[in-house]
């Protein structure tokens, strides 16, 4: 007897192969590093998990997706900045440590920017 699967179990794992494939195919060719991609995602995983300013799903999912975008585009642009600044910090060592600094770091300025801007210029209308 074959063991039963859900068909929502199938969509999953259909959605996230698409998504690997996307992220990795087109990351590749929009000068984003799909590695950058993935810890940054690590990164935006372990700060989300506990962190409280994301009480709903939509939020979390928002947060972990900009996340993503901002340590794959702007780890190696950082990354030739602080080596051609620091000269004994190379590409590469920095490539992988700024994409998973940078995964942890957004998530918790992101909620903290916007609460500081909500109580510089005020929200009576929100």
């Amino acid at each position: 007897m074959a063991e039963p699967i859900s068909h929502a179990a199938i969509a999953g794992g259909l959605a996230y192969a698409a998504g690997q494939s996307f992220a990795l195919q087109h990351g590749q060719f929009l000068g984003a590093a799909p590695e950058a991609f993935v810890l940054g995602l690590i990164g935006a995983f372990a700060v989300c998990a506990w962190q409280d300013a994301f009480d709903k799903p939509r939020k979390t999912y928002a947060g972990i997706f900009l996340t993503m975008l901002i340590a794959g585009y702007g780890s190696p642009a950082a990354a030739d900045a602080i080596s051609h600044y620091f000269v004994f910090l190379t590409k590469e060592n920095l490539f992988f440590i700024l994409p998973l600094l940078i995964g942890v770091i957004v998530p918790i300025l992101g909620p903290v920017g916007f609460t500081w801007a909500k109580k510089k210029w005020g929200s009576d209308n929100a």
